[in-house]
């Protein structure tokens, strides 16, 4: 069957001569292996200073080539300026992940004219050393990475997939493998030459290695300053002596308001918040900033006031109508410092004492009658009865009850003889009674 349009190609016979093998990245996205290492064509990257850090800029007609370093002056074709050919340490090379693997990415940016954009890089050999002022890279040993090591092989690059310099063309990613066992501050060596293919000669401008330079720290807010705990309790001082015993500071009394206020650096006071204490008679501030606080009690109306005393953090105490202002008891100048707890702001209240003697009439002066049983009742608002307590006369005819929340009473006496009394907050009252014959 004849083939009237198609062409016969005559093929030379190449004999022993070596064809590199060509990586193609003239278009988008485009990537291949070369030794071991990946190059792939890659989008414009954010350049200048806080982005890239060049190393190495190379600049000539046809074929170019250089290594980084910072001993002048330099071999070949390199921009003589250290702020584009220098030194680089190992450390400043990042190290990505591809498919699980570690490498180290070195950027390329090139540079050619609009009507011939093809550039090849032919040769690329990394080395390392132990200084960053090295002249001659034979002086380096052997190259931990060469782009010819498995093959002679040549990166076939297209500048108009970029616009302009500065924009990135390439990534070469080799192996982490490649650096083993050699610390961050170890001086790498990037040699390349550009423009030995035939149609792919330089003809613009600089061709330029870089690395991404590490991202610019982030300002970090300083950490908040450590917040302290104000605490303490209201509680019953049972025998209205002006001290505590161990068993008073666990007589706790439920529902009492406590306020505390923060005077400012301004000299101005407001109210950090309010608490109800709990049913064991305890309150706590917690969060607080360093200051000067006050402490205030709303007095609870059913007992009377007490002694209190100041907590951990020192401070005064204060009641009534004082000079500052409080009708209520307080802690005033109790100052924290960042971070500080400060414990046992105890305000303690007294109740009540109803007392009285029993006597028995009959002939002449009534006598003291002991061992009459009297039982204190409580009466509410409703005329609920509760019993409060029961004890019975000692030897002179006396009895009393302590202790006691202000409000109604019933005594009786030997469950017959009821008096009826009121009880106001922390007084004494008394109620004597009668017996008969």
């Amino acid at each position: 069957m004849s083939h009237p349009n198609r062409t016969t190609l005559d093929l030379e016979a190449l004999g022993d001569r070596v064809v590199p093998a060509v990586i193609d990245l003239t278009t988008a996205g485009a990537s291949g292996v070369a030794s071991g290492a990946i190059v792939e064509q890659v989008s414009p990257q954010p350049t200048g200073t806080g982005y890239i850090r060049s190393f190495v800029r190379v600049h000539a007609s046809g074929v170019q080539q250089g290594f980084n370093t910072d001993a002048r002056p330099l071999q070949h074709d390199e921009n003589s300026s250290p702020q584009f050919t220098r030194s680089l340490a190992l450390g400043q090379v990042p190290v990505v992940t591809v498919n699980g693997v570690n490498y180290r990415e070195f950027l390329l940016d090139i540079n050619q004219k609009a009507s011939a954009p093809l550039l090849s890089l032919d040769q690329v050999k990394v080395y390392l050393g132990t200084t960053g002022n090295a002249t001659s890279l034979a002086s380096l040993g052997a190259a931990v990475y060469d782009l010819d090591a498995a093959g002679d092989n040549t990166v076939k690059l297209n500048a108009r997939l970029t616009s302009g310099s500065g924009s990135g063309d390439m990534r070469l990613l080799i192996p982490e493998a490649a650096f083993a066992g050699r610390d961050a501050g170890s001086f790498v060596y990037l040699y390349s030459k550009f423009g030995g293919m035939a149609g792919a000669a330089a003809n613009g401008g600089f061709e330029e290695w870089a690395v991404r330079a590490a991202p610019p720290a982030v300002p970090q807010a300083p950490p908040p300053p450590p917040t302290g705990r104000l605490s303490g309790k209201v509680v019953l001082d049972l025998d209205r002596d002006g001290a505590l015993t161990e068993a008073e500071r666990n007589t706790g009394i439920a529902g009492v308001t406590i306020e505390l206020r923060v005077t400012g650096a301004d000299g101005l006071t407001r109210t950090v918040g309010f608490r109800t204490t709990a049913a064991d008679g305890s309150y706590s501030f917690d969060g607080l900033a360093a200051g000067t606080y006050t402490v205030i009690q709303t007095q609870p109306p059913q007992w009377g006031d007490g002694a209190d005393f100041v907590g951990t953090g020192g401070g005064a105490v204060t009641g009534g109508q004082t000079a500052e202002g409080f009708s209520n008891d307080a802690f005033k100048e109790v100052v924290l410092a960042a971070g500080q707890v400060v414990t046992d702001y105890i305000f303690a209240e007294v109740g009540g004492v109803i007392s009285g003697t029993v006597t028995q009439d009959g002939e002449g002066d009534p006598v003291p009658r002991a061992g009459v049983r009297v039982t204190l009742v409580s009466v509410d608002a409703q005329g609920n009865r509760v019993v409060v307590g029961e004890t019975f006369t000692v030897e002179d005819g006396s009895f009393s009850f302590a202790a006691l929340a202000a409000g109604n009473y019933l005594v009786l006496i030997d469950g017959l003889e009821e008096i009826d009394l009121v009880l106001q907050a922390g007084q004494d009252t008394t109620a004597n009674g009668h017996v008969f014959v």
